[in-house]
């Protein structure tokens, strides 16, 4: 699931100079190591999705604002591919 530009090893710090093992861990956390992640919508980092943007709907847990967890379904992003995922995690445009 994780790649660079040769054989699946992460790239290099992204352009926030967050280092890569962050990115990483991040996506450990997100998808439960990919277990968590729906099969083929490719969202690693459980992106959601904006009105424009291809999605599926999943059931998820959002926190309110006096901390108690809700459960409901969100929109979350689809992607053609892991790679396109992590390359817009790696960018400036999902921050």
């Amino acid at each position: 699931m994780l790649r660079d530009n040769h054989a699946g090893h992460p790239r290099q710090d992204d352009v926030r100079g967050v280092p890569a093992s962050i990115t990483i861990a991040q996506w450990m956390l997100e998808s439960g190591f990919g277990q968590h992640m729906p099969p083929h919508f490719n969202n690693p980092f459980g992106i959601k999705a904006s009105r424009d943007q291809n999605f599926v709907m999943t059931p998820t847990h959002e926190e309110t604002r006096d901390h108690r967890l809700l459960s409901t379904m969100a929109p979350f992003r689809v992607f053609s591919s892991i790679n396109e995922a992590f390359d817009l995690h790696y960018t400036d445009a999902y921050w």
